[in-house]
């Protein structure tokens, strides 16, 4: 009787549970996934402050893949929503006005992002809650912690992927790039042709009446370009445009600055030019003065990334290229030196410079650049003469005309070189460059979210090795690495 008992219960047990055993065993992720490494603000990501005449372009990436709800008390977020999966970045300060942007990448989901200052243990009341994509604050303390917290808004944005940047603000309440109205590119009407794109990195730009103008035509990222009038008419002939499917849109504009220059407000000039492909067409300006500045403003239509040529003008302070990271490591005699770029514009070349003292810079070497691409590129240099214990690197971007631009500085030092596990870049490309330690012994293996081995590899009596990371679907990893001694050690790494 126990017995038939017992089997009873089981049954209805089983029965009564039968879908939860099926959305269980068809759902394996559940048992095997792994949070994120900043699931809780004690593990927040660190974000580089990108400056006021820089682009800002999406300097880290996250996920809200397996995240689960902080730990840490907070207050109400009034953006709505439910932090049941929120994960967390933290930012010093340099200015009291910032950008923060975040870029979905992978889900079209609603994100919320929340701002607070303090410390993990004694974190402040909510500050901003946003959103939006392109958000200012304003009112921040130069140097002290600020930390953001981003969730999904409802159900469907659980695995979302995004990228996020944090920039400081020039007196327009804007970057001071070609990307805002307030700096434009300048064009020179002549002989030959100028190239640009419609970097996947420009954000949205609609001051005064902009939109209320080409009502109902849409700005995703658009980007600047200004001109003087040599006649009453100019003509803009986009002879090319390539790289994508629903092509650009262009309309030139009579704007009104202030005397910081910021844009106030704008006149129609010309026909709206938006064919919704990639086809070459013409934009027209009329009526103009002739001596009077005027903006040429082109947008990726629905956010297309296009590259395009115009012909009979040429251009000055086109952003020639966008840069990923710049990254740097000690490796035994040499120190290694990576960067990838996200687009290049009439790229000849990359100098690479370097410098004792964080001032005094020479050049050591050159890699040549891609020219035109709206691809994610990887480079690498290797400075086998190491001076000192601290080395500091630069990169000096060389268009095909000579003019140059110079990259923010890096510094490598000698002391304190990794014992254990290292990785770059990070996030990475194609190829991950991994140095383990002196005469290292043992198995590397890259896991996804799951827990699935994904990669494995044997080393033997080796310091680093290059991994591809090509046929890597986007996303968050884990590279471990079991020495011969049975230890363990495990870093994570994102995908892009």
């Amino acid at each position: 009787m126990i017995f038939k008992s017992t089997l009873f219960l089981n049954s209805n047990f089983i029965k009564t549970n039968l879908s939860l055993f099926l959305f269980i065993l068809l759902t394996p992720s559940l048992a095997f996934s792994q949070a994120p490494v900043n699931d809780e603000c004690s593990g927040a990501i660190s974000v580089p402050i990108t400056p006021a005449n820089g682009l800002c372009d999406a300097t880290v990436t996250g996920t809200l893949e397996n995240a689960t709800q902080s730990s840490l008390a907070s207050p109400v977020n009034v953006c709505g929503g439910t932090a049941d999966d929120d994960v967390w970045f933290k930012f010093v300060a340099t200015s009291a006005k910032v950008s923060i942007n975040k870029h979905i990448t992978n889900d079209p989901g609603w994100i919320i992002l929340s701002l607070y200052e303090g410390t993990c243990a004694s974190i402040g009341p909510e500050l901003y809650c946003f959103s939006s994509n392109n958000n200012v604050v304003d009112g921040l303390t130069i140097g002290n912690t600020y930390f953001i917290r981003i969730f999904s808004g409802g159900t469907f944005a659980k695995l979302t992927e995004f990228n996020l940047c944090v920039q400081e603000l020039g007196a327009c309440d804007t970057p001071i790039n070609q990307d805002y109205c307030v700096a434009p590119a300048l064009l020179t009407a002549g002989p030959g042709d100028f190239s640009s794109n419609t970097s996947g990195t420009y954000s949205k730009d609609t001051p005064a009446n902009l939109l209320a103008l080409i009502s109902p035509i849409t700005i995703e990222n658009n980007s600047w370009y200004e001109f003087v009038a040599h006649s009453t008419t100019e003509i803009f002939n986009f002879t090319s445009v390539s790289g994508c499917t629903q092509g650009i849109q262009a309309v030139v504009f009579n704007v009104t600055t202030d005397a910081n220059g910021c844009c106030t407000n704008f006149e129609l000039k010309s026909n709206l030019w938006n064919p919704t492909s990639a086809v070459p067409g013409v934009v027209t300006a009329s009526g103009l003065t002739i001596g009077e500045k005027y903006f040429l403003m082109v947008d990726g239509y629905s956010n297309d990334i296009c590259d395009f040529t115009v012909s009979d003008w040429s251009a000055i302070g086109i952003l020639p290229i966008t840069l990923r990271n710049f990254d740097g490591v000690a490796v035994n005699d040499k120190n290694y030196i990576s960067w990838s770029t996200l687009t290049e514009t009439n790229n000849d070349k990359f100098n690479i410079l370097r410098s004792l003292d964080g001032v005094n810079f020479e050049k050591i070497g050159e890699v040549k650049g891609a020219g035109n691409s709206i691809s994610n590129l990887r480079y690498q240099f290797e400075d086998n003469n190491i001076e000192s214990k601290i080395m500091y690197y630069q990169l000096q971007q060389v268009d095909f005309d000579g003019n140059s631009t110079k990259s923010d500085v890096i510094a490598i030092t000698r002391e304190g070189v990794v014992k254990n596990l290292f990785l770059s870049p990070n996030p990475v490309l194609d190829h991950l460059f991994l140095q383990i330690g002196k005469n290292k012994s043992g198995v590397i293996e890259i896991k996804n979210t799951n827990g699935m081995t994904v990669y494995t590899e044997e080393i033997s009596k080796s310091n680093s090795t290059t991994i591809s990371t090509q046929n890597l679907q986007k996303g968050v990893y884990y590279i471990q690495f079991t020495s011969e001694e049975g230890r363990v050690t495990t870093k994570r790494f994102i995908k892009i």
